[in-house]
């Protein structure tokens, strides 16, 4: 399962931890990023039909769509926070982001972008090797 979604969270995470030096732009920055997340999230839906196709039970698949529904309300929080200046909300939203995210690739058994070779050779968004 590949989508830009990575590349985001790569970004945040990278940055959001940074948060007493945050202003102006990386504000505005974060705030886009979590509005591609927000669609990027949406389209994520559709691979339920990958999890049926491989078997899932029925709660992973209800677990699943529940992680989605999180993780869409998640990036609007986040991308509403940074557009309000309020990094503790920045903090709080990412960490829920972070978990969700995580809880999900664990349980579902997705691998993790460290665990993919094609993952560790593509440069992260915004980064140059």
């Amino acid at each position: 399962m590949r989508s830009g979604i990575q590349h985001e969270y790569d970004y945040l995470s990278a940055n959001v931890p940074l948060r007493a030096t945050l202003e102006g732009r990386k504000l505005d920055a974060i705030s886009t990023s979590a509005g591609r997340l927000y669609n990027l999230a949406r389209e994520t839906a559709g691979y339920e039909r990958d999890f049926q196709a491989a078997g899932k039970s029925p709660a992973d698949l209800k677990f699943f769509h529940d992680q989605i529904t999180l993780l869409n309300h998640t990036t609007q929080e986040l991308q509403d926070a940074a557009l309000r200046r309020n990094l503790d909300r920045i903090g709080a939203s990412f960490e829920v982001l972070a978990k969700t995210c995580n809880d999900c690739h664990t349980r579902l058994g997705v691998k993790m972008p460290e665990d993919d070779e094609e993952v560790k050779k593509e440069p992260a968004r915004g980064r140059r090797k």
